[in-house]
């Protein structure tokens, strides 16, 4: 409860079922949200919306076929619709998994996407999504090497329909590793939007480094470069764990961007943390 506030709408709550077997997994869930709830401490990316979810995902293993190891196709589902009935946002997502016994792995699938635009809203300088229903769809293929090896490679593509124009999207990744001390991830998130309203193109810059000086003692750190809006943002953390829920965290932020999106000023923070679990009954 919080004062002021409707209380009557006030609520949120989750509901799943869900059934797993070795081959085939299910879920299906839904989620609402009043207008009035209020999160306090957390936070929430929507309001004021009920959600529909959905799994289906199989797993099947064929007899060392062309050096194949799993298949997994399977279907997804999240819609959400205002209260009132406006459906925001739908996504089927529909794919197949390729994993071989090497450790490489080939996701082939696509997208069926609706958005909901309330109102007007400018996605890029000068470029204005109008409000309406948009159905698209988009081909993904993604690409993975093997994972454990020190050095590896993957990269997420989509081609497709993007609020009523067409959208090419890229996310080449390179993980670096060298032992159990230190481990790296540098990527580039790139974006060639066409639209009815005009034309844009963005590229993400992004560096994630951890360093490990014991098992319970690492540093790591995130930096991240926006060429459409010319901002940046770092984040690095420095975590030493005596055990589970005790140990010391030491924070530094500064952002001028987030997730792509800018911001109006600078901001800056630093913040030390201690953390100790006891047992009161003992």
């Amino acid at each position: 409860e919080t004062p002021e506030m409707d209380k009557d709408n006030a609520y949120a709550y989750r509901m799943e079922i869900a059934r797993d077997t070795k081959q085939i997994s299910t879920n299906a869930s839904y989620t609402e949200v009043g207008a009035s709830f209020n999160p306090e401490m957390g936070y929430l990316k929507r309001e004021n919306y009920r959600k529909w979810s959905g799994r289906i995902f199989t797993r099947f293993r064929p007899e060392n076929k062309f050096g194949l190891l799993e298949i997994r196709p399977h279907v997804n589902y999240d819609g959400y619709w205002k209260l009132d009935g406006f459906q925001e946002s739908g996504r089927w997502h529909i794919v197949n998994h390729w994993g071989f016994r090497s450790g490489f792995e080939i996701h082939t699938g696509t997208n069926l996407v609706k958005e909901g635009v309330i109102e007007v809203f400018e996605i890029s300088d000068s470029v204005f999504v109008s409000a309406g229903t948009y159905d698209d769809q988009e081909i993904q293929i993604m690409i993975m090497t093997n994972q454990a090896k020190p050095i590896s490679f993957s990269s997420m593509n989509r081609i497709g329909g993007f609020f009523g124009g067409d959208r090419i999207n890229m996310t080449p990744t390179v993980r670096l590793r060298y032992k159990d001390r230190f481990t790296s991830e540098f990527s580039f998130n790139f974006n060639k939007v066409n639209l009815p309203g005009g034309n844009f193109t963005t590229n993400l810059l992004r560096a994630r480094l951890t360093y490990s000086f014991t098992p319970k003692m690492y540093i790591q750190s995130l930096l991240q470069y926006n060429n459409q809006s010319d901002q940046w943002s770092m984040n690095w953390r420095f975590i030493w764990q005596r055990s589970a829920g005790t140990g010391l965290y030491l924070v530094y932020n500064q952002v001028q961007d987030y997730d792509g999106i800018p911001i109006e000023k600078s901001t800056k923070s630093f913040v030390v943390k201690y953390s100790y679990l006891f047992d009161a009954l003992n």
